[in-house]
């Protein structure tokens, strides 16, 4: 991996409004205190040494790794169980780029397409925060859009 100060449309520090429309998904089980919903942007990459089947979010609204992905569910995860449908959407968040890492060619994560591109992200209001912050990969099939609020 290597880091660099801007690509794929990027920079660092650039500040950046997110956002991705509710899709229906299902919870396909649990976890540690959190459900997994099925993951429709994704699909396995049969040839990977890694395997990847579902997306984890934590139970209580109160976790801190609600701060390590823009991604909510909806209804809330507390009233969620195997089997139900929900939504997974990101509401709009303003955040800054924080890093930029060229992967050096496919990265072998456990789904297709294989990243080749990860961008740091953070949202504005938690900057200080020690855990705060989460990877967009740039060849994904998620649909998240972005607007470019300052440069």
């Amino acid at each position: 991996m290597k880091q660099v100060e801007s690509a794929q449309g990027f920079s660092v520090g650039q500040t950046l409004r997110i956002w991705a429309e509710p899709e229906e998904v299902h919870v396909v089980g649990t976890l540690y205190g959190g459900l997994l919903v099925e993951w429709p942007w994704r699909q396995p990459d049969p040839e990977s040494r890694n395997r990847w089947a579902a997306m984890g979010f934590p139970l209580d609204p109160d976790d801190r790794r609600w701060k390590n992905t823009p991604w909510r569910l909806m209804p809330e995860p507390a009233d969620l169980k195997v089997g139900s449908n929900c939504y997974v959407g990101i509401p709009s968040t303003v955040v800054r780029v924080t890093t930029i890492l060229d992967l050096e060619g496919e990265a072998d994560y456990g789904w297709l397409p294989r990243p080749e591109w990860e961008v740091g992200l953070c949202p504005v209001e938690d900057l200080d925060g020690e855990d705060a912050g989460y990877v967009m990969y740039v060849q994904s099939h998620e649909p998240i859009e972005f607007e470019v609020i300052e440069s």
